[in-house]
């Protein structure tokens, strides 16, 4: 199993709870040094079989600015983390962050400009990964990256392995880059199916 996007590895994770009480062996990745330090090493410190690592996936081996709510690190505020720009700002657009200010008691400053910031995180690639960790099959790919999950879907090494399982994050995804996802992952031999916000390719 691999998760890209791991987050705290346990609010809104689809796959926590299996991992846990099932005992999987695999990788987790998380960009964001104080969720991961804070949350995901103490969730899995006891798990022998996981592995985690503080990056994130990328073309190459390199460091990229990942834009974040600048005024808070809750949960629902680390969630929003991505690589693309105006995937959250349309959560800004659509009154979502409003909204967690407000049930949250969030101290925001005066400007919507002044909500997002960036953060330098350390990119590998899949390659790196995979020698590093020492895996040579996966049956399950995760990923919930905020709007990044095609590119990263475009990254993995296809020809090296491919996984019988892939889910991710497909609401975030616009209508025209969603297509090319089912077209892209249907010429790698997946037949991909909605599942309410997510989406699941099945290698046919």
């Amino acid at each position: 199993m691999l998760q890209i996007g791991a987050n705290d590895g346990l609010i809104n994770d689809p796959i926590c709870k299996l991992i846990r009480k099932g005992q999987w062996q695999g990788v987790l990745i998380e960009p964001q040094k104080l969720v991961f330090d804070t949350y995901l090493k103490p969730l899995y410190k006891n798990y022998s079989k996981i592995k985690l690592y503080n990056q994130a996936i990328g073309k190459q081996n390199a460091t990229e600015k990942l834009y974040v709510i600048s005024f808070s690190a809750s949960r629902w505020a680390t969630g929003l983390a991505s690589f693309v720009r105006s995937s959250i700002e349309g959560k800004i657009a659509d009154g979502y962050v409003a909204k967690c200010i407000q049930k949250y008691n969030e101290k925001a400053p005066s400007s919507t400009e002044a909500y997002i910031a960036t953060q330098e995180v350390d990119c590998v690639t899949f390659e790196h990964i995979f020698k590093s960790s020492a895996v040579s099959k996966i049956d399950l790919l995760q990923i919930d990256t905020e709007g990044f999950d095609f590119e990263i879907i475009k990254m993995f090494p296809f020809d090296q392995m491919k996984p019988a399982l892939i889910s991710f994050e497909s609401e975030r995804l616009s209508a025209e880059d969603m297509k090319a996802c089912e077209v892209y992952l249907k010429k790698m031999g997946y037949n991909v199916s909605p599942i309410e916000r997510d989406s699941v390719a099945v290698l046919m």
